[in-house]
């Protein structure tokens, strides 16, 4: 299903659900209008904190390289100074870079963060604040995004995200196998964590594909 958001604020305007199941009523009776929608809709259940990678909670870790040629050219390079970029797949990333996919997570605007795959030294983290202790069920959002040329195929290889999760006993590393998860909301564990900040890190290592996405972590008090 593709739905144009047209005027509204939305980004992108082109929002894309996949129906794998999808059955047909023979029932339904067919609709030609509009109607006022039920009320406000929340992506934030009573209990849950997120942070989304548009949110300031959202930081990138990367180390700054710039070849020879652009540090002797003088002005400002265009390209870095956009907000957001097309996913350029065979080109090598040294940083993290914002883009937009109506698979992403997000209200108005759904993006994310990509980088090439490596050993871990590039990094993005998401803090929250958390008010009340206790034990918290932490969330990834998974979104696969895969190059046109690959698109529709049965088979895609994404490889799996690795997370550092600071709570009150250290740090944990815990990951999740893309391959296997299913895009939305995915459980990285259950961790005591004291009121004060709370974060969640994820590197850029990965055995498998050309590039890492970063979309958006969620908190639940048990």
């Amino acid at each position: 299903v593709q739905i144009n958001t047209l005027i509204s604020r939305n980004i992108p305007s082109v929002i894309m659900e996949n129906l794998p199941e999808f059955e047909l009523d023979k029932r339904a009776v067919p609709f030609d209008g509009r109607r006022p929608a039920p009320g406000p809709v929340t992506l934030v259940e009573p209990g849950e904190i997120i942070v989304d990678n548009e949110d300031p909670g959202f930081t990138q870790q990367y180390k700054e390289t710039k070849s020879l040629l652009k540090r002797m050219l003088p002005g400002k390079n265009t390209d870095e100074d956009e907000k957001y970029h097309g996913m350029v797949y065979w080109r090598n990333n040294p940083r993290w870079l914002a883009t937009t996919d109506s698979k992403f997570f997000g209200k108005y605007v759904r993006s994310g963060h990509y980088t090439n795959k490596g050993d871990g030294d590039r990094k993005v983290s998401w803090s929250a604040e958390i008010s009340d202790g206790g034990f918290h069920d932490i969330y990834y959002y998974v979104s696969k995004i895969s190059p046109p040329w690959q698109r529709g195929r049965d088979k895609q290889e994404f490889g799996r995200n690795h997370f550092l999760v600071h709570h009150d006993d250290g740090i944990e590393e815990t990951e999740i196998d893309l391959d296997s998860a299913e895009e939305g909301w995915n459980f990285l564990g259950s961790f005591y964590i004291s009121p004060g900040t709370a974060t969640v890190e994820m590197t850029n290592e990965s055995e498998k594909g050309r590039f890492v996405t970063a979309d958006a972590v969620k908190w639940i008090k048990r």
